[in-house]
């Protein structure tokens, strides 16, 4: 299928998303859907809807559509599948594009470039509160993962803002959310939690009649628990001794205050980079020996071993760096010590002679999902099937296991965006991720999700569940023996509050009803203390969550 065959297609709304449309614009609306189902197809058809508005220059009649997003990641993504589809400048603004700080002036001209504008939260609520934008120039207000608003967040906040804009003057509101939790619930609570929602963004819940519209576009996995004992970890005793070791050396750090700066060498565009600048190199080193302490208690000595070995190189740089003896002392003594661990957890676990239990040359052979041995299990996986390094954990002849973190050093947004687009492209097909990927991330359809930490939480529990799309797919969940019956009470009220969501809002979108401005008042507008306005409600303000983050910055 061609690219133009694949534009018309995309242009096909399905029935309950044109359903969905039709109510988004005449009132404000948060949309409930399932991972999968058009969330973001249905913003944008509402954007096009509206387009008229944006279209003259802002400096006349022109206003703008926000669409607002809760991480950075997120900004790219939504701008380029928007620009996919309308034909007006869009722009795009995160923390990491070095906005924060911008003038008056500069946002002035961003307004009158770009008729769309993508950025996250906070950025938004900065502008808001600067009053280099009001409320009365946004016509379109679209919130990515609206379940997010709770307590002081961003999100929240923004809406604070409507108490000083008229009700003919404030702009249209749409939430998009898969779970409208974004905290554990009981499922007695779960109707006053929805209800609290729907306060805070002035909207009713609406969805599907029935969850038969949107099951073969969403995700119904097959949900498997891999349970392990950690009883099973080899080498305790060797463990142990580690662990004495790294004690030892924790305490010989605390009681000396390294504090000579460490100037970044000249490294290769993929090396490990380490920040010194930020931090006491003491506390840098006690970090490693407590990151490697953790290694080992959560994967054995094979992941107590791949975590000498990567902080031994960044070790082995921080000593290139030292220009003082006694710095190299420290670093040459905690060198010796990770030698010695990633040594003696190496031939203790016998690493090559695991490869016999692998049949092809991906590395991956008949595994029963029930027995994975769990010294396997995590983000170590990937240092033993890619056989990668931990300088270099791009790319392998054999297999490609990218990591996607927020947390990456190095260009991380193209970086990321590359590993994404492999993976829904088929060039790879396995990735290992932090809880990044969870919310809202844009990948193909996967067959198997492993979720290594099970999910605290009922939004991580059906963000996670949401990334396996695919027919007959599987996810399946990592739970420690000893915390089995803990967990499976857990899993039982997430099972049971997914069914009181679909109980009190599929095919009740009718029966919903607005919220009454008293409740507004009380539950949104009304603060401890109220907004500090040295010009007047339409110019800049300062609220009580705002004051310390201001400060800061």
């Amino acid at each position: 299928m061609g690219l133009e065959e694949e534009l018309i297609e995309d242009l096909q709304p399905r029935g309950y998303q044109h359903q969905l449309l039709e109510k988004a614009f005449v009132q404000n609306t948060l949309l409930y859907l399932p991972t999968g189902s058009g969330k973001t197809y249905i913003a944008v058809m509402l954007i096009k809807a509206m387009l008229q508005e944006i279209e003259p220059p802002f400096e006349t009649t022109g206003k703008r559509t926000v669409f607002i997003v809760n991480t950075v990641p997120l900004v790219d993504q939504q701008a380029t599948y928007i620009q996919r589809f309308v034909p007006v400048s869009v722009g795009m603004y995160s923390g990491d594009r070095k906005v924060d700080f911008w003038s008056r002036e500069m946002w002035l001209e961003e307004l009158k470039k770009n008729q769309i504008l993508v950025m996250t939260a906070q950025i938004f609520l900065n502008n808001l509160s600067h009053g280099y934008i009001t409320l009365d120039k946004v016509n379109l207000m679209i919130f990515d993962e609206c379940h997010h608003a709770v307590t002081d967040h961003p999100m929240r906040q923004i809406m604070q803002h409507f108490s000083n804009c008229p009700r003919t003057k404030q702009p249209r509101v749409l939430g998009l959310s898969a779970t409208l939790l974004n905290s554990n619930v009981k499922p007695e609570a779960v109707e006053q939690a929805i209800t609290s929602l729907e306060v805070t963004f002035q909207s009713i819940i609406a969805t599907v009649d029935h969850m038969t519209q949107v099951e073969r576009f969403s995700t119904n996995p097959d949900e498997k628990e891999i349970v392990y004992s950690p009883e099973l970890l080899t080498g305790t005793e060797v463990i142990e001794r580690i662990e004495k070791i790294l004690a030892s050396t924790r305490g010989f750090l605390d009681t000396i205050n390294l504090e000579t700066p460490i100037k970044t060498p000249n490294a290769p565009f993929n090396a490990v980079l380490i920040n010194s600048n930020k931090k006491k190199l003491s506390k840098i080193l006690i970090n490693f020996c407590n990151d490697l302490v953790i290694q080992l208690k959560t994967l054995g000595v094979f992941g107590g071993h791949k975590a000498a070995l990567s902080h031994l190189v960044q070790l082995l740089r921080l000593r290139k760096c030292a220009d003082d003896i006694n710095t190299d002392h420290v670093i040459l003594s905690l060198i010796s010590d990770m030698t010695l661990i990633s040594t003696a957890s190496f031939y203790l676990f016998g690493l090559y002679a695991l490869s016999t239990n692998y049949a092809n040359g991906l590395g991956i052979g008949k595994v029963e999902l029930e027995e994975v041995n769990p010294h396997l299990r995590g983000g170590r996986v990937k240092n033993h099937l890619g056989k990668t390094t931990p300088s270099s954990p791009d790319r392998d002849s054999n297999l490609d296991l990218p990591v996607l973190s927020s947390r990456a050093q190095h260009d991380k947004r193209v970086s990321q965006l590359r590993h994404r687009g492999g993976f829904n492209s088929n060039e790879i097909n396995l990735l290992v991720s932090t809880s990044v990927l969870e919310e809202g991330i844009d990948i193909s359809q996967c067959n198997l999700v492993v979720k290594f930490d099970e999910p605290k939480e009922y939004r991580s529990y059906i963000q996670s569940k949401g990334r396996a799309r695919c027919e007959n797919s599987i996810y399946a969940v990592m739970v420690n023996s000893t915390q089995y019956s803990t967990f499976r009470v857990r899993f039982a009220t997430y099972q049971q509050t997914e069914k009181t969501l679909h109980r009190l809002l599929v095919g009740r979108t009718e029966e919903r009803t607005e919220p009454a401005e008293e409740d507004i008042a009380l539950e949104l507008y009304d603060q401890e203390l109220p907004p500090f306005c040295p010009i007047g409600p339409d110019g800049p303000k300062v609220t009580l969550a705002m004051a310390i983050p201001l400060i800061e910055r």
